[in-house]
């Protein structure tokens, strides 16, 4: 079809701009009234998108323009009020010693290793140091019947024979428990109290006689004991 051939010059021209535009679009009739759609430009975002980023919250959003907007707050640590009474059981030495010397005192004094013993003592470890479950050097060292560790501790270290624990029990009245006869010659010779009593009442001798240990009982009334 030739343009030339079209009556009406209205409709030739809207031919030729469709031609040279390339847009069928234009030979539409539009209805009265009916607005044309604006496309977005590239700056602009359709308000679907603008939408679904609202509704999905700030995961799009910079670090500094997220809100805590839907955030649940942290629950409260159940443990907090334990905490000063935790801190307070980990601090097993009551005099102000350094804590990883002793620590390691009692930990060697286990272990009757009398070499590393002797260095955590050379190097400020306190020999009367109190510990909440060992009790004392002296006493941890009776327990492991280690007449070597006691003879340090009394001896160079100057332990005290007659210190006790959190039970009122001295060094000799483990030794006489444990039936360690060795033990308490070597504690009465060096001033330890045959009648000192513990919490319960109980003295050395009767804990030997409580303890199955009659030659430890028969001992100590030989050194004294009542």
């Amino acid at each position: 079809m030739k343009l030339n051939s079209l009556v009406d010059p209205k409709k030739r021209e809207l031919v030729r701009e469709a031609i040279r535009k390339k847009d069928a679009s234009l030979l539409v009739k539009k209805k009265p009234g009916q607005d044309e759609k604006k496309e977005p430009s590239k700056n602009e975002k359709p308000l679907e998108k603008e939408n679904q980023q609202d509704q999905g919250g700030s995961k799009n959003r910079p670090n500094w323009l997220r809100t805590d907007e839907g955030k649940k707050p942290k629950p409260d640590n159940p443990f907090k009020s334990m905490l000063p009474l935790l801190a307070d059981h980990t601090k097993c030495c009551r005099p102000s010693e350094p804590w990883e010397l002793v620590k390691d005192l009692f930990f060697h004094i286990k272990k009757n290793d009398v070499a590393m013993v002797t260095v955590d003592l050379s190097h400020g470890a306190n020999s009367n140091a109190e510990d909440l479950v060992e009790g004392t050097p002296l006493i941890a060292s009776v327990k492991q019947k280690n007449m070597q560790i006691v003879e340090l501790l009394v001896s160079k270290f100057k332990a005290e024979v007659n210190m006790k624990d959190g039970e009122s029990r001295t060094a000799l009245m483990y030794a006489a428990r444990e039936g360690w006869n060795d033990g308490v010659t070597f504690l009465v010779s060096r001033g330890a109290d045959l009648d000192a009593m513990d919490s319960a009442g109980l003295t050395a001798r009767r804990w030997a006689k409580q303890s199955n240990h009659p030659d430890t009982s028969e001992l100590l009334h030989k050194l004294g004991a009542k």
